[in-house]
């Protein structure tokens, strides 16, 4: 199945793929010279194919556009007739208040207003299409309505006009305002009794009046020049909004005029697409009949060439049958001494029965080559050895050959004859069928011929058709900047071609199109090129591995059976020998029954059969996970103890190594520590001397303290003990510098408290030796023994082992009595040495910050910086001392402090995360998601960068 799908993608000699069709039509529609309408073999392309309807369609959308066009204009001009009847009626309204000021004012200080016009009725068009219904009044119920006023409380200023008396004559006008009285005489009559007020005539004003006269026409006299200024500014305004609308009106009946030559160029265009929309609605009718037909008959001609390369292939398998049959009878006959008579039964040939009224010629001929036939065959029974006689009953079987073979011969004569029968029926059936795809070739070229016809007589109306579009005038306008290449001298405008700003652009833009594809077509030229000459060095490499296959099959034939055999036939006589069938039918039985069950296998739903056992397996597999996992983190426990063990292997080869170093330089420096040898004996017997003179000096002192009394005795052991110091051998202090500089190199965590340690045991030892008799007579001094005891107490896990290298260290025996002393003091150091919970976290704390400090002290990237240090933090501390909040509060606070989010490129820190061992990945990629969600506020999931 999977040999057939490859070879069913194999391309078809002679045809493209079909996205390469694509592509040729995108071609041959965008790449060339840009095709002109007015062209002789102008094509419409399908896109651009105008119809009735589009065009109609085309109309609508331009007579809105005028309509639009005009409409907006109208309705500006509505607005101003509005705004102008607004300002009317503000005008009037200012009218009536200067009326008012004239009426207090002289005569020959009033101003008038400017010229208020008359409502225009010719101005409201659209009272004439509303309708009225007038109805009679009846004048009494006119009379009988009553009214409902209201009266407005008067203002200061109609209280202060009714206040004042009207006079006929008015204060003394002088500089553009009315003059009251001076300030004395005001001041005398505000002095006056009322009595003298009573007696005031009627006829003049009091000082006060006359002031509040004075000031009430100075107002009004300014009011009245504010009225006209505003009258004056909005007939100015709106003046000014009339002109702005008269300048748009310009542009705005050219733009409407040419939408109206649009419109009539768009109507002939429609009236030419009518006329010609039947005609090319029928020629269309006519073209895609005539493929119809086409491709009918192509269809035809598809099935009869089916039909005949089926009836080849019956063909071939029959003669390859005839062969197998004749290949049999070879084989079952080839050593029989009767070979030559069955040679004659199985190549007699089949007669077909006579009836009534046959050809002569048939029967003639037909008896001649049954005739030739035996002829033939009395000819080869000459040859035989065993037969004396010339002639031969073919039916019956002769004496001494057996019947089995004879039989076998009579069944694969009558097969060949059923074979040559059914040859001869496919012979026909074929013959016919050849004469009918001439036949329908035939026919199929006509209709081609009539079809090709057609479609000429289509493309003819249709440039016909757009011939007489491209008569109907358009008008555009241009600006001699828009043309190019244009001599008034020697061109005309009607010889230039006209291209909307769209079209121009959209082939600029074609043209950066073209040469982009245009390289990307040489990169894939090249790239084929590549792939044809590596697929022809494959091909022939396939070649000449098939050739050295075959070889190799026919080698291993010989071999194997001495010849080359047909594996078919293996194949079959396998079958037979495995199914012990030997008829041709059964074994084909066997073999339908297994293409049925490979059917049924198929086509049955094993999901459902297995899905029990599938779920198991599921679980299996989980489960095999879950160890799986388990023993990953085993494993991986095990490789970093593997990883500490061969860190100390290597520091131990490197002590090794350099033991013969230090030894050369011991033994070149023998001499030298010879003579620093002599030196320091020497330099002992000083001080001995020395402190021999002191002890003189001190007794000599005390004996003058005393007065001549005797000084006692020093203790040899006691000075010893204060002043002498015994010095090192310098193998030792080398030992010691080495056991120094190793101790330096690693950072080792404290386990007890040392001097609370040494303290216990010194107080223990000196105990001990204080109340024993032979402690004097050891050697061993007393520091020795503690530091002893000490350096191997942290490799005890339990009291007893403390108390047994207590015993061990100290170098005499140790009566019963001091049991307990040693089991209580053991006891002490064994509680010194489980540390408490504080202290461990407060050192792995310092290890923290001494850890992050010096990483970030480093200068180098920040991305390398991160992933350092978060590497050094997994490597050292526990996973689960770094994950808790305090730690991680330190951790960002150090990172936002030292590295900026501008500077952290994000590709080089998944760079630096994908470098990491896969088994510090998962740790740090949570401990990188909290420092850059917390310091950067950066939420991306590194986890599947680190997974994947």
């Amino acid at each position: 199945m999977l040999w057939n799908e490859f070879l069913a993608k194999k391309p078809v000699a002679g045809k493209n793929h079909p996205a390469d069709e694509k592509l040729l039509a995108e071609a041959k529609e965008t790449i060339g010279d840009y095709k002109l309408k007015e062209d002789k073999e102008y094509k419409v392309p399908e896109g651009m194919k105008e119809t009735t309807v589009t065009k109609y369609k085309q109309l609508l959308e331009v007579t809105l556009r005028l309509y639009n066009y005009r409409h907006d204009f109208i309705q500006k001009l509505y607005d101003l007739r509005d705004e102008k009847y607004v300002i009317r009626d503000r005008l009037l309204e200012r009218n009536n208040v200067l009326s008012q000021i004239h009426g207090e004012i002289p005569k020959k200080m009033h101003k008038t207003g400017p010229a208020i016009p008359d409502v225009d009725e010719s101005e409201f068009p659209e009272k004439n299409l509303k309708p009225e219904v007038i109805l009679s009044v009846d004048t009494t119920e006119a009379e009988m309505e009553t009214k409902n006023a209201f009266v407005q409380q008067p203002t200061e200023d109609e209280d202060e006009h009714k206040l004042l008396p009207k006079r006929q004559s008015f204060p003394h006008f002088e500089n553009g305002t009315f003059q009251s009285l001076p300030d004395d005489t005001a001041a005398t009559c505000l002095g006056s009794d009322f009595e003298c007020l009573l007696h005031f005539p009627e006829d003049a004003d009091t000082t006060l009046e006359m002031d509040l006269r004075v000031r009430r026409l100075n107002r009004k006299v300014f009011h009245q020049k504010c009225i006209i200024d505003l009258m004056q500014e909005d007939i100015s305004d709106f003046n000014l909004k009339i002109e702005e609308t008269k300048k748009q009106r310009l542009p705005l009946l050219v733009g409407a005029n040419f939408l109206q030559l649009y419109i009539l160029t768009l109507n002939q265009e429609l009236n030419i697409l009518k006329q010609s929309e039947d005609n090319e609605e029928r020629l269309l009718n006519k073209v895609n009949g005539n493929l119809q037909l086409v491709l009918q008959m192509e269809d035809i001609l598809d099935s009869l060439k089916n039909e005949k390369e089926e009836h080849q292939f019956s063909i071939e398998n029959c003669h390859s049958e005839e062969h197998k049959i004749q290949e049999h009878f070879k084989h079952a006959t080839d050593s029989n001494k009767f070979y030559d008579f069955l040679k004659k039964v199985f190549k007699k040939k089949f007669k077909i029965p006579k009836q009534a009224k046959r050809d002569d010629e048939s029967s003639s001929s037909s008896s001649s080559s049954s005739s030739s036939s035996e002829n033939e065959d009395d000819t080869a029974s000459l040859d035989s050895r065993d037969f004396g006689f010339i002639k031969q009953d073919l039916n019956v079987c002769p004496k001494g050959c057996e019947l089995a073979i004879f039989n076998l011969t009579l069944e694969l004569r009558d097969k060949r004859h059923q074979i040559e029968q059914v040859v001869a029926d496919e012979t026909k059936k074929l013959e016919a069928t050849k004469k009918s795809i001439e036949l329908n070739t035939k026919k199929f070229n006509v209709l081609q011929h009539q079809l090709q016809l057609s479609r000429t007589e289509l493309e003819i109306f249709q440039r016909e058709k757009q011939r007489k579009l491209n008569q109907v005038m358009c008008t555009v306008v241009l600006n001699l900047s828009q043309m190019y290449g244009f001599n008034p001298a020697t061109t005309e405008i009607s010889d230039l071609l006209v291209f909307s700003k769209s079209k121009l652009s959209n082939l600029y833009k074609r043209v950066t199109q073209l040469q982009k594809e245009t390289l990307e077509q040489k990169g894939k030229l090249d790239a084929y090129h590549k792939h044809l000459s590596r697929m022809k060095k494959d091909i022939a490499y396939m070649q000449m591995r098939i050739q050295e296959l075959k070889n190799d099959i026919m080698s291993m034939m010989h071999i194997k059976f001495g010849k080359v055999v047909d594996i078919n036939e293996i194949e079959e006589a396998i079958i037979k020998r495995s199914f012990q069938k030997s008829q041709i039918n059964e074994i084909e039985e066997v073999m339908l029954k297994r293409v049925v069950f490979d059917i049924r296998m198929k086509n049955t739903d094993i999901k459902k059969l297995y899905a029990l056992e599938f779920n198991n397996w599921l679980a299996k597999i989980s489960q095999a996970q879950k160890e799986l996992t388990e023993l990953i983190k085993e494993n991986t426990n095990k490789l970093e103890l593997l990883r500490a063990l061969n860190k100390e292997k290597h520091g131990l080869i490197e002590v090794i190594n350099n033991q013969p170093r230090k030894e050369e330089f011991v033994n070149k420096n023998e001499k030298t520590l010879q003579k620093f040898s002599a030196d320091i004996s020497k330099l002992e017997d000083i001080v001995q001397k020395q402190i021999v003179q002191l002890q003189e000096l001190k007794s000599e002192i005390k004996m003058l303290k005393t007065k001549g009394l005797p000084p006692k005795r020093p203790i040899k052991a006691e000075l010893k003990d204060e002043g002498v110091k015994e010095w090192t051998e310098y193998d030792e202090y080398l030992a010691e510098g080495e056991e120094a500089e190793a101790a330096s190199a690693e950072i080792t965590m404290p386990t007890f408290f040392p001097t609370v340690s040494e303290d216990v045991v010194r107080t223990l030892i000196q105990k001990i030796m204080q109340n024993v008799d032979a402690a004097p007579a050891s050697k061993t001094p007393t520091e020795s023994i503690v530091q002893n005891i000490l350096s191997s107490v942290p490799k005890c896990a339990s009291v007893t082992e403390i108390v047994n290298e207590i015993i061990s260290n100290i170098p005499f025996d140790v009566d019963d009595e001091f049991q307990d002393a040693i089991k209580s003091s053991a006891e002490s150091l064994f509680s010194l040495q489980e540390v408490s919970d504080d202290s461990l976290t407060r050192c792995a704390r310092e290890h923290l910050q001494d850890i992050v400090d010096e990483v970030l002290l480093q200068k180098n990237q920040p991305h390398q910086v991160i992933s350092r240090m978060i590497r050094k933090l997994v490597e050292s501390i526990p996973i689960e001392f770094i994950m808790e909040e305090k730690s991680l509060e330190t951790i960002c606070q150090k990172v936002e402090e030292a590295v900026s989010v501008e500077d952290l490129s994000i590709d080089d820190l998944k760079k630096s995360v994908e470098s990491i061992p896969s088994y510090y990945r998962e740790e740090m990629g949570a401990i990188l998601n909290i420092i850059l969600e917390r310091a950067f506020g950066i939420a991306i999931d590194y986890l599947y960068v680190i997974k994947h």
